[in-house]
């Protein structure tokens, strides 16, 4: 049986940063909206039948642990990059999602044993290269972003798909009509 409690209490710590996110309609929060309502959906089962299912526990520690990684990380862009400034920080949204993205593919991939060392350098400098803006605060548009994909895709090529946990929860969302 999972232990509902620490989800709730996680969420009541950062209810002011979740509302924060979700009121300004923040892209660093959509990227996690399906994983949320996962979490929410599974929650509520909790509190009515106080038993769920072994696959429904699994996805819930899985998806929270995930969650949890996530904001911890989107906090520290938040707070110690951008000090709290909300503009700042919304305008570097798509950047700050596509290293939180390369760091879920690279667990992806390692998880299926195709993360070779190339594959692993190629992706930890383009992480650098994100890094670095965010650090800086440097200008980027969407051709960066189109280099980004085209480099992504040539250090991960592969025949049998990769789904990284956003995209798995994804497929739960539609799976549990959510």
């Amino acid at each position: 049986m999972i232990n509902i409690e620490d989800y709730k209490s996680y969420y009541q710590d950062n209810h002011d940063f979740f509302a924060l996110l979700i009121e300004n309609n923040s892209l660093v929060y959509d990227r996690l909206s399906d994983v949320f309502k996962v979490l929410g959906f599974i929650e509520m089962m909790v509190d009515m039948y106080k038993k769920i299912d072994e696959e429904l526990e699994i996805i819930f520690e899985t998806g929270f642990s995930y969650f949890h990684e996530q904001i911890e990380q989107i906090k520290i862009y938040y707070k110690d990059y951008f000090k709290g400034n909300f503009i700042k920080f919304e305008r570097y949204a798509q950047l700050i999602n596509y290293n939180l993205y390369l760091d879920d593919l690279k667990e992806a991939l390692n998880e299926k044993e195709l993360l070779n060392n190339e594959t692993k350098e190629g992706l930890t400098e383009l992480e650098q290269e994100i890094e670095n803006i965010l650090v800086k605060q440097e200008k980027f548009n969407d051709d960066d972003i189109n280099r980004f994909d085209l480099m992504v895709g040539e250090l991960v090529n592969s025949s049998e798909p990769i789904y990284t946990t956003q995209e798995i929860f994804a497929m739960i969302v539609e799976e549990l009509e959510l």
